[in-house]
């Protein structure tokens, strides 16, 4: 999470210097923007996402009255433990009482941080590994008698026989989509979700419901994210790679070039698309209110730190529209969780009709 602290009294530090001692980093100093105005700031920053390290901001003749940055206390301690005292102790003293008071770190310390550093370096390389499968851009040349739209925090199913045999989504910055699909039935599955969704009970419910037979191969194609939501983008990976039998086909995640995206999926044969006009997909007769609702409910989940199901907005495979729930949100949900939860509602179905 990151942290802003206003420095007591100004401060002044060879910025530049401090970076060539910090692994994996890059400075950025003044710079003057579009407008013409001057930024004074002077910023080390994570070579692989920019995210901030260090950042130093609002410089005056007399130093800088602010430090930002994304790391913990003791990650900085960690970063700057071989670093000269010279260099390090103005910093360590102008931090003194704040947010980000430097604190002495023990063997415990140091092994927790040595693991998250080993954990972030496997993240890069899975996220290396996956987006190195590529997307290919392309225009979808449809119309919204055949294609239906999926809105954020939902998820759509169709197949080739339904009369929506499209499924498409737009406008995802922070949020990811996710596309499954079976080659086999030739039906498919597309959400568009943000941190606030149960991911993985998400991904289990699709997989389950696609699957015919125990295990049958699934394609799988993921697209956005930001910045923002790596850490998100990371949990989703890093699960789909517990999952047996499925092949990322194409990945497009966390780009970085802040532009939203889109996706739309052919269930009669799997192609994809990540160009499309909205006008394209047919919406849901109440979607405005639907858009509005989960704004309001995902500021509030966002701020309790909640995370809640996602649901179905649209079946093809049955032609109707519903709107349910996919699970429970407080569960980490599991295909033998699905499983058993399907036998208990045929059981109450047998029952209510003996």
């Amino acid at each position: 999470m990151r942290s802003a602290v206003k420095l007591k009294k100004l401060f002044n530090i060879n910025v530049e210097e401090l970076q060539k001692y910090i692994p994996n980093s890059f400075y950025r100093g003044p710079f003057k923007l579009h407008s013409g105005l001057m930024v004074t700031s002077e910023y080390i920053s994570n070579s692989n996402d920019a995210s901030s390290i260090i950042w130093f901001e609002e410089k005056t003749e007399d130093g800088f009255k602010k430090i930002i940055s994304d790391l913990s206390p003791k990650q900085i301690a960690s970063l700057l433990e071989p670093i000269p005292s010279e260099i390090k102790n103005p910093l360590i003293e102008a931090l003194k009482n704040t947010e980000l008071e430097i604190p002495q770190l023990n063997q415990y310390d140091r092994k927790l941080i040595q693991e998250e550093q080993e954990r972030k370096l496997r993240d890069e390389e899975l996220l290396k590994k996956s987006n190195a499968i590529g997307q290919k851009e392309s225009n979808g040349q449809f119309t919204n008698k055949e294609a239906y739209s999926i809105l954020q925090g939902y998820i759509g199913y169709t197949n080739s026989k339904s009369t929506k045999p499209i499924l498409g989504t737009y406008g995802a910055g922070p949020c990811i989509i996710i596309y499954i699909y079976n080659p086999k039935t030739f039906a498919a599955s597309l959400t568009h979700i943000d941190p606030t969704v149960h991911a993985n009970g998400i991904l289990n419910s699709m997989i389950y419901s696609l699957r015919k037979e125990e295990n049958e191969k699934l394609e799988i194609h993921l697209r956005g994210g930001d910045g923002s939501s790596k850490e998100f983008a990371m949990k989703l990976l890093n699960d789909l790679s517990q999952k047996n039998n499925i092949e990322l086909k194409s990945c497009s995640l966390l780009s970085g070039d802040h532009e939203s995206k889109s996706l739309a999926i052919d269930s009669r044969n799997g192609q994809i698309y990540t160009d499309f006009l909205v006008n394209q997909l047919e919406a849901h007769p109440d979607e405005n209110t639907l858009i509005q609702m989960y704004a309001m409910t995902t500021q509030i989940d966002f701020m309790r730190k909640d995370i809640k199901p996602a649901k179905v907005l649209f079946d093809g495979r049955k032609e109707e529209f519903q709107i349910k729930e996919v699970f429970a949100a407080s569960q980490e949900i599991d295909l033998k969780d699905i499983k058993s939860t399907e036998r208990v509602k045929k059981a109450e179905v047998n029952r209510n009709i003996s």
